[in-house]
C-alpha cells in the first residue's frame, strides 16, 4: 500500500468481491434473513432484489439521493449483528404490506448492500 505522494506503507489484506456474482448470493442472503427474522419463508408472490452501494469505496455514495431515501426509511431500525459482528442488519417492514421490506447488510464492513422484498 502506499500514500497519495507514493511512499510505501506496507502491506495489506483486501476483500475482492466480484459484485455481479454476488447478486445472487445477496438475493439468498436476504430471502435467509427475511426466514429468520419473521419466521416464515417469503412468499411466491414477492420476490428479492438488491442495490449495491459504493461506501465500501468511500462515502460519496452517501450524498446519492436514492441512498438517501433508504437510509432514512432504515434510521430507527434496530442494528442486529450476526457471527461476531461478521454481518450487519437493519430493516424495516412496509407499512401496507406486510411481506415487504428494505433491509441494509454490511459483510465484514467491506460490503454493503440494499435488499427489499417486494410483489413480483
Amino acid at each position: 500500500m502506499q500514500s497519495p505522494g507514493g511512499v510505501f506503507l506496507g502491506d495489506t489484506h483486501g476483500l475482492q468481491i466480484n459484485l455481479k456474482r454476488f447478486g445472487a448470493t445477496a438475493e439468498r442472503i436476504v430471502k435467509g434473513l427475511y426466514s429468520e427474522f419473521f419466521e416464515t419463508r417469503l412468499p411466491e408472490t414477492h420476490a428479492v432484489s438488491v442495490f449495491f452501494t459504493e461506501l465500501q469505496k468511500d462515502s460519496s455514495a452517501i450524498d446519492r439521493t436514492e441512498v438517501k431515501e433508504l437510509l432514512g426509511f432504515l434510521k430507527n431500525a434496530q442494528l442486529h449483528r450476526r457471527g461476531d459482528d461478521v454481518i450487519q442488519i437493519r430493516f424495516v417492514n412496509a407499512d401496507e404490506d406486510e411481506y415487504s421490506s428494505v433491509w441494509f447488510i454490511r459483510i465484514v464492513e467491506a460490503v454493503s448492500f440494499f435488499g427489499f422484498t417486494l410483489p413480483k
